[in-house]
């Protein structure tokens, strides 16, 4: 290699040197590359002392007696490896492996960002599973916020039951019974269960105190047969009477029957 060629080279070396190291942030991967590579060419030419001559022209020449030996008319070729011995192909000095830069703080900020998005779905997730897996019981019904269904009919069933607008916002749905829709709601110190025969039959409403329910729940008193023969359960006689139930630690509306109406609670 000539002195001009190498002269560019240092040239180029110490331009890609200063957008390395005298920029400030993080220099381009593609510019720390080609610094890398540079600084190896210029390496190698320092040791071979100029000579930058293909890899081949490099391979040691036939002595003149083995040249001798070769039989006129055969191609030229280098020398015959030993048997049993592989050949040794001398690697490309040209070649440059290219440093995989280091992670910068761009891409950390941006791997952070995606576990974060990532655990928050996870949570968002996890609200309506923990839903289902662990529901409220009791009086934990009004901590969790009214569902869109509640939403959407609490001033319907309220003003059907004719409760005070101040307490609708409470309504909770806690489920069907035997073609009953069961809901409950605070008022004050009181607790209520709110109840309706499926197809616009009146609503019934009954509430205790917050002691009385700790002790008791609360209990709708049904005669069986005051519930149609189409949401009866099968082993329920028109003479029994179904307790609807809620109590402090009912997970949503219960029931059971009390054959012949007995005993009274």
């Amino acid at each position: 290699m000539d002195s001009e060629s190498e002269d560019l080279l240092d040239h180029r070396r110490d331009e890609l040197r200063r957008i390395v190291y005298g920029t400030p942030g993080e220099p381009p991967a593609r510019v720390v590359a080609e610094l890398v590579a540079l600084e190896h060419e210029l390496q190698l030419v320092a040791r071979d002392g100029g000579d930058r001559e293909p890899s081949s022209s490099r391979r040691p020449a036939l002595s003149s007696e083995s040249g001798a030996q070769r039989r006129e008319g055969e191609p030229e070729s280098g020398p015959e490896p030993e048997p049993g011995l592989e050949p040794i192909e001398e690697p490309d000095r040209l070649a440059v492996p290219v440093p995989v830069p280091a992670p910068t703080r761009r891409w950390r900020l941006a791997t952070s960002l995606i576990a974060l998005a990532v655990t928050a779905g996870a949570i968002a997730l996890l609200g309506p599973a923990r839903e289902v897996l662990s529901p409220p019981r009791g009086l934990e019904v009004f901590e969790r916020s009214p569902s869109a269904e509640e939403l959407e009919r609490a001033f319907e069933v309220s003003a059907a039951a004719q409760l005070d607008p101040a307490v609708s916002s409470s309504l909770r749905s806690i489920g069907h019974a035997v073609g009953y829709q069961v809901w409950v709601y605070r008022d004050g110190g009181s607790v209520c269960l709110l109840t309706q025969r499926d197809f616009w039959f009146a609503w019934v409403s009954s509430c205790v105190s917050l002691e009385e329910f700790r002790e008791r729940g609360l209990v709708r008193r049904i005669p069986a047969g005051e519930i149609s023969d189409l949401t009866r359960p099968k082993p329920v006689s028109p003479d029994d009477v179904v307790l609807v139930e809620w109590g402090p630690w009912s997970a949503g509306v219960e029931w059971h029957d009390v054959p012949g109406g007995e005993p009274q609670r």
